[in-house]
């Protein structure tokens, strides 16, 4: 049974799924379909979409780029390290199950994720570090049909399903890729990419090994990250930092 606020679309890429019309995340989709794309009527059985379907996350798959190899870190797998209790892994499968029906992780080395219930993808050959994650997340998508892929370094613990949410909108909205940004440039693990830009971004790598030539080729849309959405644990030192100051925060 679906829960009470949920109805069901019967239009678009998004006809026969349930639709949770009071979950937040939607919220802005709701209010872009309305001021630029078309209208949304609702009555007591059905959302309707004209115009403009609601935007499908369950298109994407979740990739989790998960292929450092934590040397600062003392050479430690980083995905299974903990934050507030929660394995980073962890973390970022649920961020990103909110948005996709599907999720994966990424690494050059299957072996070292023995313990985590995910499909996991070896980087693709030929492309060093986390670009060939990237391109092998890609390449999963394409061979599921889905429109593309959600990519979310396993180290980025300022993000939340909302900085996804976000991204997806605007890559939707303007049928491309789009890309988190700072004052310090992009955040290349932290994105969204179609499918049809996988031959693109793989031509791109054969000229070039920077994981930002991925979406260079896309000319992703650059979005503003918000107050500590970029932060990211490459050291020991970032964690024993958070550790100090959240124990500050609540000590009396």
């Amino acid at each position: 049974m679906q829960p009470p606020t949920a109805k069901m679309a019967r239009t678009g890429d998004n006809a026969g799924r349930p639709v949770d019309l009071d979950n937040p995340i939607l919220k802005p989709y709701r209010i872009g379909i309305e001021s630029n794309r078309g209208s949304l009527k609702r009555n007591s059985d059905t959302l309707f979409c004209y115009n403009y379907c609601m935007l499908p996350p369950n298109s994407f798959l979740g990739v989790i780029l998960a292929g450092g190899k934590g040397t600062r870190l003392g050479g430690c797998n980083k995905s299974t390290l903990k934050f507030r209790g929660q394995r980073l892994v962890d973390r970022a499968h649920e961020i990103l199950q909110e948005l996709c029906d599907q999720v994966v992780i990424t690494g050059p080395d299957t072996d070292q994720f023995t313990e985590i219930e995910l499909t996991v993808l070896k980087d693709a050959d030929g492309f060093p570090g986390p670009l060939g994650g990237l391109i092998q997340g890609l390449r999963e998508a394409a061979s599921k049909n889905l429109s593309g892929s959600i990519i979310l370094g396993v180290d980025h613990i300022g993000v939340t399903t909302q900085t996804l949410a976000k991204l997806l909108q605007v890559a939707q909205e303007n049928d491309g890729a789009s890309v988190l940004v700072d004052e310090n440039g992009i955040i290349p693990t932290v994105g969204v990419l179609p499918v049809t830009a996988l031959d693109a971004i793989e031509e791109s790598a054969k000229h070039g090994s920077s994981l930002k030539s991925a979406y260079t080729a896309t000319r992703a849309v650059e979005v503003p990250a918000d107050p500590g959405e970029t932060q990211d644990i490459d050291t020991q030192e970032d964690l024993d930092v958070i550790a100090r100051s959240e124990a500050t925060r609540q000590s009396p």
